[in-house]
C-alpha cells in the first residue's frame, strides 16, 4: 500500500507541474523508474559544448533548471548508446516519463512530440553506417585488386546502398525538423543527401522551419541553405546551348592554353581532383572512354587540381596540373559549384552538356563526332 502511495504521489506531482504556469517550469524534469541514485547528462547537440549531469533523487526523479538555455537540439543520454534528442524552446518545459533500464525506449515525452522519430531516424543513419563498413572492408581482402572495374563496381554497391536508406529517412515523418536532421545525415565523408544533389530537398525543407528560427540548429541550417541558393545561381550562369567564354584554362611549363585554340573540334574540359580516390576512378574512366574517340576529331583538356600526373598518351589531349586549383575568378566564370565537373563543347564552343559522365557523356560525344 505505501508503494502504491508513492507512485500515486510522485505521478501527481508530475501532472501538477505540467498544468502549472509552464513560464515558471523547468526546461527539463521527469522521473526515470528504477534511476534512483544514478544521472543523467545533457548537452546541446551542436553549438558551444557542455556537459550538465543530472542527478535522479530516491524518488526517480530529475530536474534541470539552467539559468540560461538557447533554443536548440540537445542531447540527454544515460550513456553513448542510449541517448534521446530533445528540442528545447523557451517557454515549452519538457517532462519525461521513462524505465532507466530501457531507456530512451517507451518514453513518454510531454512538451514534445518528436523524440520517436528522431529515435528511429537514429536506427536507420547507424545501420546505414555499419552496411557501408561491410561493403568497404571489401577492400582490405587479399584479392580485391583496385583496378577500374572493381572501383566502379564498389563505388555502385555503396550508392545503391545509400540510395535504399535514402528512401528509408524520406518514409520517415515530414516534419521539417526531422526532414533537416535526416538531410544532414552522413558516414565518414559521405553525405546521405549531397546538397548539391538534392538542392530542392534542402530549399523545400528550409522553406518550411521559418518558424523554429530561434533554434540553434535550424539558424545554422539556414545559413547553409543560403550558400547553395548562391551555389545555384552561379551554377545557372553556364548552361547547355550557352557558349563558352574565351578563357586561358591553363599555363603549363609555358604553355598557354586558351579555350579557342580548341576551336573547330568538339572538345570535352574536365577538371579533377586526382588525388581523391573517388575522383581519380572517374577520371580514369573517362580517360577509357575518351581514347576511343582520339582519331574522330575530339579534343579533350585535363585540369588536374593536385600534382598527380596524368598518362600523356594522346597527342590531341591537352593534359595541366593546377595544384592551386581554379582561381575564385575562374571558378565564378565556370560556375564551378563541386568537384569533378566537365563541360562537352561542340565544334563551335557551344556547350552540348555539361557534368556527365561515364553513358551519359558517351552519348553525348559520339553524337558530337558524328556530325
Amino acid at each position: 500500500m505505501a508503494k502504491l502511495w508513492n507512485v500515486l504521489f510522485i505521478s501527481s506531482i508530475l501532472f501538477l507541474t505540467a498544468c502549472s504556469d509552464r513560464s515558471n517550469a523547468p526546461a527539463l524534469s521527469g522521473i526515470i523508474w528504477g534511476g534512483e541514485g544514478n544521472r543523467l547528462t545533457i548537452a546541446p547537440a551542436t553549438g558551444n559544448p557542455f556537459i550538465d549531469t543530472l542527478l535522479i533523487d530516491n524518488h526517480g526523479r530529475f530536474v534541470w533548471t539552467p539559468d540560461t538555455v538557447e533554443a536548440g537540439f540537445y542531447i540527454l543520454q544515460k550513456n553513448p548508446e542510449n541517448q534521446i534528442l530533445l528540442v528545447l524552446q523557451h517557454g515549452k518545459p519538457i517532462v519525461i516519463d521513462a524505465q532507466y533500464f530501457s531507456f530512451p525506449k517507451g518514453s513518454r515525452v510531454e512538451g514534445f512530440e518528436l523524440h520517436e522519430d528522431f529515435l528511429e531516424l537514429k536506427e536507420v543513419s547507424k545501420q546505414w553506417h555499419n552496411d557501408l563498413a561491410i561493403i568497404s572492408a571489401l577492400t582490405s581482402d587479399s584479392t580485391w585488386k583496385p583496378g577500374v572495374d572493381e572501383i566502379k563496381s564498389l563505388k555502385h554497391k555503396q550508392d545503391s546502398l545509400t540510395d535504399s536508406y535514402r528512401q528509408k529517412v524520406l518514409t520517415l515523418s515530414q516534419h521539417p525538423l526531422v526532414r533537416m536532421v535526416g538531410l544532414m545525415q552522413t558516414s565518414g565523408n559521405r553525405p546521405l543527401f549531397d546538397m548539391w544533389t538534392y538542392k530542392d530537398l534542402y530549399f523545400e525543407v528550409d522553406s518550411a522551419l521559418v518558424n523554429y528560427s530561434e533554434l540553434r540548429e535550424v539558424r545554422t541550417y539556414r545559413q547553409e541553405v543560403a550558400k547553395l541558393y548562391a551555389l545555384q545561381n552561379k551554377f545557372e550562369k553556364l548552361k547547355a546551348g550557352d557558349s563558352f567564354p574565351n578563357l586561358v584554362l591553363a599555363i603549363n611549363r609555358n604553355d598557354t592554353l586558351t579555350t579557342s585554340d580548341l576551336k573547330e573540334s568538339p572538345v570535352f574540359i574536365g577538371l579533377f581532383d586526382a588525388g581523391d580516390s573517388e575522383q581519380a576512378a572517374v577520371q580514369a574512366r573517362c580517360a577509357e572512354l575518351l581514347r576511343q574517340y582520339r582519331w574522330r576529331g575530339l579534343k579533350a583538356v585535363y585540369l588536374n587540381f593536385d600534382s598527380t600526373e596524368v598518362v600523356r598518351d594522346i597527342p590531341q589531349f591537352y593534359y595541366a596540373n593546377l595544384e592551386g586549383g581554379l582561381s575564385p575568378e575562374l571558378k565564378e566564370e565556370l560556375g564551378i559549384v563541386n568537384m569533378p565537373a566537365c563541360f562537352v563543347l561542340t565544334q563551335t564552343g557551344i556547350i552540348a552538356a555539361r557534368n556527365v559522365w561515364d553513358d551519359r557523356l558517351q552519348q553525348v560525344i559520339g553524337q558530337l563526332v558524328e556530325k
